[in-house]
């Protein structure tokens, strides 16, 4: 067993069909706790939302490679989406490893036209009876948004997300992820952009990435109210964006630049 003091390993490895239900658990037990998750699923995430979540990663994993129904052409490919996965590996004798996080890249090596990078992105995969559909399309849709007007059709890497279950937190699953994509993003020379919670800005900070854009959505408007220990991202980006003012929750739009050389 290991000791307080001992730093746990940590893995980094593509997903395979089998860490789907493992996934989907992190990412209900990530984001469930959090405003907005609890704003657009009152009664918890709904069965078939997460069936729908399973069922798309399902179709990116074998697209990757990585899964029963796998495409292996060695052909070179101007996009590319992979689901990455950080786990945990104890020091006992034939212990299985634990998936605690995942992350997913997409990769864009070419330019697109207008035509393809304007298609609207669907959020029927997320929505589902129960949930809060206004605030699906108006928080969910204002990220969509100003994911294409700063990424528009240039070659590119987008980390669509990065969960880690906070029953491990702190074991630097995040870091390690990141690191996985940073490494990715130099080898192919190309930038990365995100969004950032609140609760993750200064991790992806530390990382390089740089504040490009924000949203701000009146969690208010829903009837919300922030209790003095939670975090909607008033103080993230000031320098750029100034203060938030009470009540609005505020993700930053981020970008790591292209390598150079």
């Amino acid at each position: 067993m290991s000791s307080p003091s001992q730093k746990i390993p940590v893995r980094v490895r593509l997903a395979t069909r089998s860490d789907i239900e493992d996934l989907v658990r992190i990412n209900d037990e990530a984001f469930s706790p959090g405003i907005i998750s609890q704003l657009l699923y009152p009664t918890g995430m709904p069965d078939d939302a997460k069936t729908k979540m399973a069922a798309d990663l399902a179709e990116v994993i074998d697209a990757a490679g990585t899964g029963a129904n796998a495409n292996h052409s060695s052909e070179p490919k101007a996009y590319e989406n992979y689901v990455v996965v950080a786990e945990i590996v104890s020091q006992e004798e034939q212990s299985k490893p634990e998936t605690v996080a995942f992350a997913r890249f997409e990769v864009w090596r070419k330019p697109r036209s207008e035509t393809e990078w304007k298609a609207a992105e669907s959020l029927s995969s997320m929505k589902a009876e129960g949930a809060n559909n206004e605030l699906m399309d108006v928080f969910m849709g204002g990220v969509h948004e100003m994911r294409l007007r700063n990424m528009k059709g240039d070659p590119g890497i987008c980390l669509r997300t990065l969960v880690c279950t906070p029953k491990r937190g702190r074991l630097g699953a995040g870091s390690a992820l990141l690191s996985w994509g940073n490494e990715l993003a130099d080898r192919e020379r190309l930038p990365i952009w995100l969004e950032a919670s609140p609760k993750g800005y200064g991790l992806y900070r530390r990382f390089g990435f740089e504040d490009v854009d924000m949203l701000e959505t009146d969690l208010q408007r829903w009837g919300a109210v922030r209790k003095p220990d939670e975090n909607w991202g008033a103080n993230c980006a000031v320098d750029r964006f100034g203060v938030a003012r009470e009540g609005v929750y505020r993700s930053v739009g981020m970008r790591r630049p292209a390598a150079k050389g």
